[in-house]
């Protein structure tokens, strides 16, 4: 058994490790393996965001070459890095291009996607905008921004959030009660396993002899009257039989 400050300490240190290493680092594992297998076998998304098909000469058997897409007013070439980012842009119904808030396009879609805030998901305008982009009649409601502790929410970056896994909140029931009457135990015992310790022996001798001096010293003068009065008796009992006879 243990005290409840130990106890209550040891399950802090469990869930905060279950929290921030276990779950969080399973997830970033697999997802960093997703972005390597992309990324290091370059493959051409499908929505041609990293390379696009360039043919030179319309002929049987032409060859396609493929172009790298370039971000950043061209400074950023998804041949060369794959982290090239920009603001997201949307053409509106009437024509005009609108900058997302807060939304990245780049070489990979996943790569924008963490690299991306949700801040146009709390306005109700510009969800109104993406759907006039998209075309969409349906009418999206937008998130609250109260209901959630990633803040502030125009730079928390999804990246941040997904490693978090989206958690708002862990719910901890823990009870030392449960604990105790689960594990509580009726006796104990225990052994001292000690090294032999000259100076331990050394004490004891010592202590054992003294001992032994000082019982000697108060018992020999004792035995010796008992003894010296039994000879006493035993010769006033002999004087006083020859007498008699």
């Amino acid at each position: 058994m243990i005290e409840f400050d130990v106890f209550q300490k040891q399950i802090d240190d469990t869930l905060l490790n279950f929290k921030s290493n276990s779950l969080s680092s399973n997830y970033i594992h697999s997802l960093e393996l997703i972005r390597g297998m992309y990324s290091n076998n370059v493959f051409i998304s499908a929505f041609g965001t990293n390379w696009s098909p360039v043919i030179r000469e319309v002929a049987h058997l032409a060859t396609i070459y493929m172009q790298p897409k370039r971000y950043n007013l061209s400074s950023c070439n998804c041949a060369t890095s794959k982290k090239c980012v920009e603001t997201m842009k949307l053409r509106l119904e009437s024509g005009s291009p609108w900058a997302v808030p807060g939304m990245l396009s780049g070489c990979l879609p996943l790569d924008s996607m963490l690299e991306s805030t949700l801040e146009c998901l709390y306005d109700q305008t510009c969800i109104d905008k993406i759907s006039d982009a998209l075309d969409s009649s349906i009418r999206y409601t937008p998130l609250i921004t109260d209901h959630t502790r990633f803040h502030p929410i125009n730079i928390m970056k999804l990246n941040n959030i997904t490693k978090q896994l989206f958690i708002e909140k862990w719910s901890e029931s823990v009870s030392f009660e449960a604990y105790f009457n689960a594990c509580h135990i009726d006796k104990c015992s225990y052994t001292i396993s000690k090294r032999f310790n000259i100076g331990y022996v050394s004490s004891t001798v010592i202590a054992f002899y003294g001992g032994l001096s000082v019982g000697l010293t108060l018992a020999i003068p004792l035995v010796f009257k008992i003894v010296q009065k039994c000879l006493l008796n035993r010769n006033t009992r002999r004087v006083v039989s020859i007498n008699t006879s």
